[in-house]
């Protein structure tokens, strides 16, 4: 898959494509609904299907301290959908444009795009002037075409990533797995942490936690994807206040797995929430709640073979 960074006024030679616009965060269903529609729209006029997003620092401009995923992240979704490249735009270096600007200037003769596809919410310009009907007359105007995604629910709910970052805020994964269309996902490589788990009986692995993360702090069941294959976990995201105090991060217990992976990328999908993170009087009282949080975690699992099946 292609990705280019562009920033205006420079122009890309990618021929001619068709682009889905948006920031994405979550790339939820709404978002695979709308690049689905820009894969078929796109084969059947002969272009190159691509997704037009922003870089992380937009986060900033809609006032939040979190993001469901990064740009890379996101690239890592889109790859998984049929699209034949990412543009990751600089936000700075467009928001002054005026509507007219954006689409002549910079979609039409910077990038050669001939179809956008955006939501029915998608606004451009400066002071996002223009909404989605602006986006169809002015591409018309331009002698290219538009398509407008309808406002997409799940239970007769409109989709929305803020919606989405404050369910995993507030620890409901069931519900954001409803709107994301899967679980809520870290991926990074092995830390290596105290080794103080495996010491006392209950090894662990550490995985960074992104700053940016909506995830708060408690005790998680999990799925931990290792060379494909997935694994019940319990995950506590926290600074492990029993055994050594540190910054916030990810420390996961995986039932039925034995081997180092140290160094090694896994990815942990967060499946519901079990308790708060909490300092117990004793190392035993921690490693007998653990072994009781596994017990938990994996009934409430169940078979995990679905996960092995390349969702990303």
């Amino acid at each position: 898959m292609n990705v280019v960074y562009y920033s205006y006024p420079s122009a890309l030679e990618l021929g001619k494509i068709a682009v889905a616009l948006g920031y994405f965060d979550g790339v939820h269903v709404g978002h695979r609904e709308l690049i689905s529609l820009l894969v078929r729209e796109a084969r059947a006029k002969g272009l190159s299907p691509y997704v037009l997003t922003f870089a992380d620092s937009l986060s900033k401009t809609k006032k939040t301290q979190s993001i469901i995923y990064n740009t890379e992240e996101k690239i890592k979704i889109f790859s998984s959908l049929g699209v034949e490249g990412v543009i990751v735009t600089d936000f700075s270096s467009i928001s002054g444009l005026s509507p007219e600007s954006f689409i002549g200037d910079v979609l039409v003769d910077s990038l050669g795009v001939e179809l956008a596809i955006s939501g029915y919410n998608f606004r451009f310009g400066k002071g996002a002037a223009a909404d989605s009907l602006a986006l169809v007359e002015l591409m018309e105007k331009a002698g290219k075409s538009a398509i407008i995604l309808s406002e997409q629910k799940i239970d007769g709910k409109p989709l929305s990533a803020t919606v989405i970052r404050d369910l995993i805020s507030e620890k409901r994964l069931e519900e954001a797995t409803r709107m994301l269309g899967l679980p809520y996902a870290i991926e990074g490589e092995v830390e290596r942490g105290l080794g103080l788990g495996k010491a006392y009986g209950f090894p662990t692995v550490n995985l960074p936690l992104r700053r940016t993360s909506p995830l708060s702090t408690g005790v998680y069941r999990t799925a931990v994807i290792i060379d494909g294959r997935a694994y019940t976990g319990v995950t506590n995201v926290g600074s492990c206040p029993t055994v050594s105090e540190r910054e916030i991060h990810t420390e996961t217990l995986i039932a039925d797995f034995e081997g180092d992976l140290y160094g090694k990328t896994v990815r942990i999908y967060f499946l519901g929430y079990l308790r708060e993170e909490k300092r117990f009087d004793s190392i035993e009282e921690l490693r007998d709640r653990i072994y009781l949080d596994k017990d938990i975690a994996k009934k409430e699992n169940g078979d995990l073979l679905w996960l092995e099946t390349g969702l990303n």
